[in-house]
């Protein structure tokens, strides 16, 4: 959707060029950019501009933008309508807001968004970040700051390309990812998310002030409602999030649809499916794309089959580690590939049912899986969770390990109490932008038109009041979810599981075993890049694949070199 740059540094320092041509990723994208005396904004955005554009109040001058997406009831879209003159209706709502309520109305904001308000009769420019951290915001440690969206543009902006942290590195090939607020560039970091953060434009030099903080994720786990009580606010919650990203001004809505339970369950929170669609990534017509075919079949919607081809995540790989900043994997790379045929189809937002496995299934707590039932249970505390860390030999391994240690204090890893251990998980899943997986989010949400229910704050409430058993045994989601559905689209079984929706203990046993054996004669007898899931069968890919090939031979830069240093061994000694 957007990427932006503010620097607040004198004018003969700026870079607004540079920015403009780095976050333009594709020709199609938009460029606003706001040359004031105190700063330079340059804002880039793929989607519809009367919706989502900037606005300037001719009365007042204040200057609203947005990065990433607000969710609001109609209403509010209606309201906005109402204020004249030319600016995305999004920023007017803000605005109009900001007029009434201050700064504090804006704390109520919900979605995925960086909201910044620049106000010439305060004499200041606000920055408001959103309550997950799934648009992240970077600060450059100039004097005065420069902030971005993306840490690349902003270490080029401000000359920061060589300062490297190795640390950081070596970190992210152990963990594939970054400890937050950690980057690749030692004078460039996180900023606080669910905050407000405001530069003071009346000295001499613009200053930065101690940010605000409006929210935190504060875990009170209800252990006196009823699994079924806690179901039922977690559907009321998931439908009023879909609703309000569903309205029918945003055009056509596709949901990418898989056989597993999240985006089905998003499909049939659909108020309205008139403007509805669904599409399915895959290789062959397997047992997944099937599964998603009768859940669309079922429900009466479009269909859109969308194979991917052999080489679909190589071709897609540096362009995407440009775009999400190379702090995670391009096998997460899932959305880039399709992007023209996306917007060929005249998509308005795109809809995915991600992070309900860190959110409701227990992916980043501590766990031992008791596979009689199908379950997990509590375990002790372990720095390896739900990816393996791999053992750098190198100083900058060691120095990442021991970052990693810290993290978590000691008196927490005791467990208590059921608070620490969704603490806990809190830090393992917040800020949504630096978990393992954030590239299957960052670069659509860079360049297409993302939505996540996941983020509603309506969402984020049900959320910190399910206790911890009832994630680790999936009760209270797989209940929802049956809610949901109902009894045709959940007879579909998950192809996760292989089971119907919230399938008995017995059912679904057998179908977790039925379905391992499969996968491991998939993977081991007759082995190919297609797999009856979502996903490419990795290990086969890797060996097979020329274009990884190419890249992994490639001379001429200095990768090689730092890899071998940041790593401790030599990983270009095996083909």
């Amino acid at each position: 959707m957007s990427d932006c740059l503010l620097d607040f540094r004198p004018v003969a320092a700026r870079r607004p060029d540079l920015a403009a041509e780095w976050l333009r990723f594709f020709p199609d994208m938009q460029v606003f950019r706001f040359d004031e005396p105190h700063f330079s904004l340059v804002l880039t955005r793929s989607d519809d501009a009367r919706l989502w554009g900037p606005y300037r109040d001719p009365a007042t001058s204040v200057l609203v933008a947005l990065v990433g997406r607000i969710a609001m009831e109609e209403k509010q879209w209606r309201d906005a309508e109402d204020i004249p003159h030319t600016g995305g209706l999004a920023c007017k709502a803000v605005f109009q807001s900001y007029q009434k309520g201050g700064l504090d109305a804006l704390t109520e904001l919900n979605g995925n968004f960086l909201v910044i308000v620049a106000d010439p009769r305060k004499q200041q420019v606000c920055l408001v970040t959103d309550r997950c951290g799934m648009v992240p915001v970077f600060k450059a440690a100039t004097n005065p700051p420069v902030f971005s969206t993306h840490p690349d543009v902003l270490a080029a902006a401000t000359d920061s390309s060589n300062d490297l942290d190795d640390v950081s590195l070596s970190e992210f090939l152990a963990t594939g990812t970054v400890t937050f607020p950690f980057t690749y560039y030692r004078r460039i970091s996180a900023i606080d998310t669910g905050s407000v953060h405001t530069m003071d434009l009346s000295r001499a030099l613009p200053e930065y002030r101690m940010p605000s903080r409006y929210f935190e994720i504060r875990y009170r786990p209800d252990h006196a409602s009823t699994e079924d009580a806690l179901a039922e606010q977690l559907l009321g919650a998931f439908r009023s999030a879909v609703r309000r990203r569903t309205l029918p001004r945003f055009g056509k809505t596709a949901i990418s649809l898989s056989g597993g339970l999240d985006s089905r369950m998003l499909l049939c929170a659909c108020p309205d499916l008139g403007h509805i669609s669904t599409f399915c990534f895959f290789d062959e017509e397997n047992l997944e794309f099937r599964t998603a075919r009768a859940i669309a079949e079922a429900k009466g919607v479009p269909f859109v089959a969308m194979r991917r081809e052999p080489e679909h995540y190589g071709l897609a790989a540096e362009a995407g580690v440009r775009i999400h900043g190379g702090m995670g994997s391009f096998a997460n790379n899932h959305f880039l590939g399709f992007r023209p045929q996306l917007r060929r189809m005249g998509v308005g937002s795109v809809m995915t049912g991600f992070y309900c496995d860190y959110f409701f299934k227990g992916l980043a707590l501590d766990k031992k899986r008791i596979k009689r039932y199908q379950t997990a249970e509590p375990a002790e505390f372990s720095t390896e969770w739900y990816r393996p860390i791999f053992q750098l030999k190198s100083a900058t391994g060691q120095l990442a390990r021991e970052r990693l240690d810290t993290r978590i204090p000691a008196e927490k890893r005791r467990f208590t109490c059921d608070e620490d251990r969704l603490w806990i998980e809190s830090r393992r899943i917040f800020p949504l932008a630096y978990e393992p997986d954030a590239a299957e989010t960052l670069v659509p949400q860079r360049t297409m038109s993302m939505e996540l229910p996941i983020v509603d704050n309506d969402v984020l409430d049900a959320y910190v009041r399910i206790p911890v058993r009832a994630k680790l045994q999936v009760s209270v989601y797989s209940r929802m979810v049956e809610l949901m559905c109902g009894p045709a689209v959940s007879r579909i079984p998950d192809n996760n599981t292989g089971a119907p929706v919230n399938a008995s203990g017995w059912r679904l046993q057998w179908s977790v075993y039925r379905r391992a054996l499969r996968n491991k004669f998939e993977r081991k007898v007759t082995p190919k890049l297609a797999t009856s899931g979502s996903w490419p069968n990795w290990e086969y890919y890797v060996h097979h694949s020329p274009v990884l090939r190419e890249l992994w031979t490639r001379n001429g830069t200095a990768a090689p070199d730092l890899l071998r240093s940041v790593a401790g061994f030599d990983p270009f000694a095996r083909p």
